[in-house]
């Protein structure tokens, strides 16, 4: 199975190593960017990047937990469509969290909005399609990843770490899921796409964390791992 970076690298923005709880501003920019490549006649030049800072600066504090993560897709799709954001070289990255404020507007200035993005949640498929709700949502997701690559968010245990460090597949024990779901660890990536790992149906996905091998990781495909 061919994902994004075998079928169109040049669409995905560099492997970025994040600081501090700052994932959820990659994932979501480098969505954005992909799918900027993929059209046309947007023309962003392959030496030019999406500004992650300026999502962080512009996010309403509100819109985040306490130790900078987002609240939610939800409200990325908010900040994105009404305030955009710009190019990396008019606000640089610095993962800086408490610098709020829009980058002025100037005619020089291009910046870019998000038209449209739909949030899904397995918990929704698995209420309102009770007996099929999981395969409903993985299907989807697959159908999805087709489109461009998409931003996910995984229950982050303890095994996440060594997994990405050494190359390995990400499946975390149904205790280690339901752990990390109680205290709300999570990670944001951004999945490419479906692909067989020692015969291991898998996600590969670009990760910011700093701990895989050029930014690949694999994580098992089961519904709750996502």
């Amino acid at each position: 199975m061919d994902t994004w970076r075998d079928t169109a690298p040049h669409i995905l923005p560099p492997v970025v190593i994040q600081l501090g709880d700052t994932c959820w501003a990659v994932s979501y920019i480098h969505q954005m960017e992909a799918t900027v490549r993929l059209q046309p006649n947007l023309n962003l030049p392959v030496d030019q990047h999406l500004s992650i800072q300026e999502f962080i600066n512009i996010l309403p504090r509100g819109y985040r937990e306490y130790h900078g993560t987002i609240h939610g897709s939800s409200y990325a799709i908010d900040t994105l469509t009404r305030l955009g954001t710009v190019l990396d070289t008019v606000c640089p990255l610095t993962f800086a969290l408490d610098t709020p404020g829009r980058t002025p507007q100037h005619p020089r200035v291009k910046r870019f909005y998000l038209a449209e993005m739909d949030p899904h949640y397995l918990a929704w498929y698995q209420h309102e399609y009770e007996e099929f709700g999981s395969d409903l949502f993985e299907h989807l997701l697959e159908e999805r990843a087709k489109i461009t690559p998409v931003t996910i968010r995984i229950p982050s245990c303890g095994s996440f770490e060594t997994c990405a460090t050494m190359g390995t597949v990400y499946d975390p024990s149904d205790d280690e899921l339901a752990y990390a779901n109680m205290m709300e660890y999570g990670h944001f990536l951004l999945l490419l796409g479906p692909v067989i790992i020692d015969g291991v149906p898998c996600w590969e996905c670009q990760d910011s964390s700093g701990y895989s091998v050029n930014g690949r990781v694999y994580i098992r495909r089961k519904c709750e791992a996502i």
